[in-house]
């Protein structure tokens, strides 16, 4: 059988973690979890991951800079990043493909 890929999944929230963890290990995935994007960053400088999963529920500040943080650090540049959003509020739909450009 063959290995699962890791994959570093950060979210402030112990129901976001375990319902991410849950989904990706039913998919064969190794999840690692992280509560902060700082904690995520500590924990990409000690291991190689497959891709990185950002929890976007938070304020678009706090998003804006977690995202700036994981694409300037060297240890993590090169991996992908995805980005989950949940919400049924309006104003969650807002577009976030300009933080990328």
């Amino acid at each position: 059988m063959p290995e699962k890929k890791q994959v570093l999944v950060i979210c402030h929230t112990a129901a976001g973690q375990m319902y991410m963890g849950v989904l990706l290990k039913r998919i064969w995935y190794s999840p690692v979890l992280a509560r902060t994007v700082e904690d995520g960053l500590r924990m990409a400088r000690q291991a190689s991951y497959d891709f990185v999963l950002l929890d976007g529920d938070v304020p678009q500040n706090e998003l804006e800079r977690s995202i700036s943080l994981l694409r300037s650090d060297p240890s993590i540049l090169d991996t992908p990043l995805v980005l989950f959003m949940a919400s049924d509020k309006p104003e969650a739909s807002r577009s976030p493909t300009h933080w990328f450009t």
